[in-house]
């Protein structure tokens, strides 16, 4: 493991401002700026293959009451300056992605225009949005019921003209029950390069394959593993040409184009 993102959320009991619901992954703004300051300091010198930090999880559905925050869309805003002042007090070479979202329709609008109320959103290095359930057949294309109501295009639509020029990260990446398999997986990290996604990261890849996304650990299922490692593979290249269907797995055959090389299937 060389990366790991860090999401800010469950403020301890001594630092919140609201009741909270610490089963639930709610994040809050916490009491204290000099402790959540202090905290991002320790935690980031003690893991240093943390290189990411995300403000936020899945703060807004249609309304901020149906996400995973508790309080205003003002202190949201103030958690994003405070995480924003801290990188550049310290000189953490780090990134920040903006707070996410799932991905679905209902959820860009009222996210797009919190976007654009918040003064700083150029500081952030990615745009953060959770695209669970489909598939690498269907995504980027226009919300419906096929792609169970996943928004990316609509989303890219709305920051293009809301002038936002920020990357989209898959920041939590899941599959339907019994729907994830090696192919599934390779299939939609090779989608999601050619939709234009800077990055994406599988949920619960270290599961017992129990919950929707349904991978299982890597010794026992080592056919995902080595899905993960085939797109690692790809990191560097240009993606030729896409034969989908072709392999005996499902996975599809991707011809890619090396700079110092021939292209290879």
């Amino acid at each position: 493991m060389k990366t790991a993102i860090y999401t800010i959320y469950n403020p301890p009991p001594f630092y919140t401002r609201h009741a909270h619901d610490y089963g639930g992954w709610r994040g809050q703004l916490p009491s204290s700026r000099a402790a959540l300051e202090q905290w991002l300091t320790a935690v980031t010198q003690r893991y240093p293959e943390i290189r990411i930090v995300e403000v936020a999880n899945e703060v807004l559905g249609p309304t901020i009451k149906d996400g995973f925050w508790i309080g205003s869309e003002q202190e949201l805003a103030t958690l994003a300056d405070w995480v924003l002042d801290w990188r550049a007090r310290t000189e953490w070479p780090g990134k920040v992605w903006s707070p996410s979202i799932p991905g679905f329709l209902d959820n860009v609008k009222p996210f797009v225009r919190w976007l654009q109320a918040y003064p700083r959103t150029k500081e952030f290095d990615a745009i953060s949005a959770h695209f669970y359930y489909v598939t690498a057949d269907h995504l980027g294309q226009r919300a419906s019921k096929a792609n169970a109501w996943t928004a990316l295009a609509e989303l890219r639509d709305a920051l293009r003209t809301a002038g936002i020029d920020k990357p989209i990260v898959d920041g939590e990446k899941g599959f339907a029950p019994r729907v994830a398999s090696a192919a599934a997986v390779y299939n939609y990290g090779v989608k999601a390069v050619l939709e234009g996604l800077q990055q994406v990261c599988f949920f619960h890849w270290g599961s017992y394959g129990r919950d929707e996304t349904n991978l299982g650990q890597p010794f026992r299922n080592p056919e995902v593993k080595r899905a993960f490692e085939d797109l690692s593979a790809l990191a560097g290249k240009r993606i030729t040409r896409v034969e989908r269907g072709a392999a005996p797995d499902g996975r599809w055959i991707v011809t890619v184009q090396d700079p110092a090389q021939t292209p290879t299937r």
